[in-house]
């Protein structure tokens, strides 16, 4: 039987491959233009900035230095950097976090935080199941975690594990 973590990372993976087959066209590897296609038409992303940032820093995440992005490489690309940082940012813009400041999070926070990510992708993370991640990376069961270990659970549980080819 899956974790509740699982079935999120597969809901996600899922929804990626469609994106990146469309995006794509057919091939295994994804282009700048196509890339920064995704980042305007499926982030919904019109900021100019972020839009360069992610152009300017993606190309350093190709794991296997082959010169193209392929899906594993965009997709953990995408979700640390949307379902990440962008995404803590925009909660914290809005006043969102109560304990910002401490760079810690309660339950109510880490599921609209776990929400808010994934939303560019269709998925939908419900109550029960936001609990049982957020208790799991509760390490000392206080009802808070910290930022380390909402960036943790993403790493550990969302992305996919890649080859890292040494020159």
């Amino acid at each position: 039987m899956q974790s509740y973590a699982e079935g999120i990372r597969n809901a996600v993976w899922s929804k990626l491959e469609e994106i990146f087959i469309r995006y794509a066209g057919g091939k295994t590897y994804i282009r700048n233009e196509e890339i920064e296609k995704v980042i305007t038409e499926v982030l919904n992303e019109t900021s100019q900035a972020e839009i360069d940032y992610v152009m300017k820093n993606l190309f350093r995440l190709d794991s296997d230095n082959n010169g193209s992005i392929d899906l594993p490489e965009l997709g953990n690309f995408l979700l640390k950097r949307h379902c990440g940082e962008i995404a803590l940012q925009r909660m914290h813009m809005r006043d969102g976090m109560s304990m910002g400041a401490r760079r810690r999070m309660n339950l109510k926070e880490f599921t609209i935080l776990m929400n808010h990510a994934y939303s560019f992708l269709g998925v939908k993370v419900e109550d029960e199941g936001a609990k049982l991640i957020f208790d799991d990376a509760d390490k000392d069961h206080d009802g808070i975690i910290s930022y380390e270990e909402y960036f943790s659970f993403v790493e550990k549980h969302i992305l996919k594990p890649q080859k890292v080819v040494v020159v």
